[in-house]
């Protein structure tokens, strides 16, 4: 190779910060502990020539060898032809404190370029589906992306003591659920997940939860199976106190009427988007919930998103579903809220319908090895759709697990906690108080909306 050949790459137009990419070379060789750092968030795409990235190479794998770092270490691990790259590079600036920052210009210029690349490619494609797999991909370029973070575990717990010599309290995200609020640490970042049977009352409840949140924080409601409409109309008739089925008639007198203004108005001061995801896939709703700048989204259902794999079997698919959905929690810092359909529930011998557990999410166990917290929702009496329901947390990696009567009007889709109850309790009858049942007190019940 004419060595000559790759000093005059540098120069071509494609290397957009020829200068930038030499100074970090050079810095990454005259300062070997900043080399581990920079090769754990960066790739030797960073770099637009082959000289370039040959002497990326040569440093990333010197570090992973633990061996030296130095010019003639470098040059003997690239070989002789990029001698006039190490030279070029070793005159360039040295700035320490800048490396990072020139690390970061290169990143975002290399995605840059494969973005650019993306989109050249779609003008080629001759069906839908090429197209909808370069969108997959550019919708993956495009987000956000969280760098590798490594902290000594001294330094993590000085950080934490200096939080808490500050008075600092941690931000936990509430759901208006007291008691399930106390045990139930939810944050940005997380991973939560609720299942039910059909029927069971879960986008009713979810909604409600998002319409708590929504006071404080912006919050996606991605619906892959009800119509906004059908949110607007749940929203407003557990607001107003107004019949559901009077409000889906407009059998409504002035007074409902006036009720539900009263909703509506009181739902525009919310900060929660409802969007219409049927067909979208995790890659879509990460992208909408990072340019929406979302705190918390809501997935109902993890079992309508559409799969990256279609050819994949239904268990693959949910599986990477799930895998996904705590992908983008931990590395966007979103609260990511997904419902789930259970299975049929199992009866015994006799008939009797026995209590979900989690090997019930339905298609995948993998969901219950992402989530960090998992609720089940089912009725009381399984002979009743109408009954009170149980909320049961049966994953809590932050706290303990827990079992909640819910009071439900389903005439206004309104959740309201009833008590908590203790393991192997039978259900709370009108006007009894089973013994080891928590009623709930004033300040364990559900927090009212201020409509």
């Amino acid at each position: 190779m004419d060595d000559s050949y790759l000093m005059e790459q540098i120069r071509q137009p494609g290397a957009a910060y020829p200068e930038m990419e030499l100074a970090l070379l050079g810095g990454m060789i005259r300062h070997p502990e900043t080399v581990g750092a920079i090769v754990a968030e960066a790739t030797a795409k960073i770099m637009t020539s082959q000289g370039t990235a040959g002497v990326f190479l040569a440093l990333r794998n010197l570090h992973l060898q633990g061996d030296p770092i130095d010019v003639l270490s470098v040059e003997h691990e690239a070989g002789s032809d990029y001698h006039p790259i190490i030279e070029a590079a070793m005159a360039a600036p040295d700035h320490p404190a800048a490396m990072p920052y020139w690390a970061k210009a290169l990143r975002d210029a290399a995605q840059m370029r494969e973005i650019k690349a993306v989109a050249a490619a779609v003008d080629s494609c001759e069906d839908v589906a090429e197209v909808s797999a370069l969108v997959d991909t550019m919708q993956q370029l495009t987000c956000e992306r969280e760098g590798l973070r490594i902290t000594s575990v001294g330094d993590a717990a000085a950080a934490y003591m200096d939080k808490v010599q500050r008075g600092e309290k941690p931000a936990f995200i509430r759901t208006g659920l007291r008691i399930f609020d106390d045990e139930v640490a939810l944050r940005k970042g997380k991973f939560f997940v609720i299942g039910g049977f059909a029927s069971s009352g879960k986008t009713a409840l979810t909604l409600q939860i998002a319409r708590h949140m929504a006071r404080t924080l912006r919050v996606g409601y991605f619906s892959l199976e009800t119509d906004d409409e059908d949110i607007a109309v749940r929203s407003l008739t557990e607001i107003s106190a107004v019949q559901n089925r009077k409000v889906l008639r407009h059998d409504l007198n002035e007074a409902d009427k006036a009720a539900l203004a009263a909703a509506a108005e009181s739902l525009r001061y919310l900060s929660m988007d409802v969007i219409q995801a049927s067909g979208l896939t995790v890659a879509d709703i990460r992208a909408t919930a990072l340019a929406r700048r979302y705190d918390a989204i809501f997935v109902d259902y993890l079992q309508y998103v559409r799969p990256q794999n279609a050819r994949a079997t239904l268990y693959e698919q949910v599986t990477q579903i799930s895998q996904d959905l705590h992908t983008l929690a931990q590395r966007s810092g979103i609260l990511v809220v997904a419902l789930s359909q259970l299975s049929r529930p199992e009866t015994t011998k006799g008939g009797k319908q026995l209590p979900p557990t989690m090997s019930d999410l339905r298609q995948s166990g993998q969901i219950e090895q992402d989530a960090d917290a998992i609720a089940l929702l089912y009725p009381e009496d399984p002979k009743d759709y109408k009954s009170n329901r149980i909320l049961k947390v049966a994953k809590n990696k932050d706290g303990e697990k827990l079992e909640l009567d819910l009071k439900f009007e389903g005439w206004i889709q309104r959740f309201s906690v009833i008590g908590r109850r203790r393991e192997g309790q039978k259900a709370v009858l009108p006007g009894s108080v089973p013994e080891g049942f928590v009623p709930a007190s004033p300040e364990m019940e559900q927090e009212t909306l201020p409509f």
